[in-house]
């Protein structure tokens, strides 16, 4: 089944379509439990019938759910409805950095502040051994309230501990199917991809 405007997926009703990707289509929705908005990304169905997007699908709620910090749009949960598999996210009210640049060149001020706020969203998701391996301004919203926020671990790599069996969330997340992360393969945007990624090292 397709999925529309005013449709309810479990206590979610599906207010506006917001964006739309590789993976699917992403809406403003209304969480009737705890009224409030929330953002839900919705796997296409074209995609779900197939394992590995599936699974990628999950690993994007299970990478972007490990981190919590204040510049990475936090995750509620992945559920799924009427056989439509979603993620119900933090709704950030605002625009993309990419709208933001096409409107105006940005104060120096300006761009060191959302340059520092994207580096410790960064960290903190390093601190938890989880590579975005997708940062381009379309992946970057910045709050109506100033407040920058990353979104979409689509393609994040979780990195294994190379140490002491460590007693956290990640340890027990699922990794990236090999054909997602296989060696010598180019995953995320050319033009903003790391040396190690553009030279197919998984970056």
């Amino acid at each position: 089944m397709g999925v529309a405007p005013g449709q309810s997926l479990s206590h979610y009703r599906l207010l506006e379509k917001i964006g739309e990707g590789g993976m699917g289509e992403v809406y403003r929705a209304h969480d009737t439990k705890l009224n409030r908005d929330v953002a839900i990304k919705i796997l296409s169905l074209d995609l779900k019938a197939h394992p590995e997007h599936h699974r990628r699908f999950l690993r994007e709620a299970q990478a972007a759910a490990a981190v919590t910090h204040s510049n990475i749009a936090m995750v509620h949960e992945i559920d799924e409805s009427d056989g439509v598999t979603f993620i119900v996210m933090e709704l950030v009210e605002g625009r993309t950095l990419r709208s933001l640049l096409g409107q105006r060149p940005l104060l120096i001020p300006e761009a060191i502040g959302i340059a520092t706020d994207i580096a410790e969203g960064l960290a903190r998701a390093h601190q938890v051994r989880v590579v975005h391996r997708d940062l381009k301004p379309e992946n970057i919203m910045i709050s109506s309230s100033g407040n920058v926020k990353i979104l979409d671990f689509g393609i994040a790599k979780l990195l294994q501990d190379r140490g002491a069996v460590r007693q956290s969330r990640l340890s027990e997340m699922e990794t990236a199917p090999d054909s997602v992360t296989r060696e010598g393969q180019l995953l995320g945007t050319f033009c903003y991809m790391s040396p190690e990624q553009a030279r197919g090292g998984g970056g």
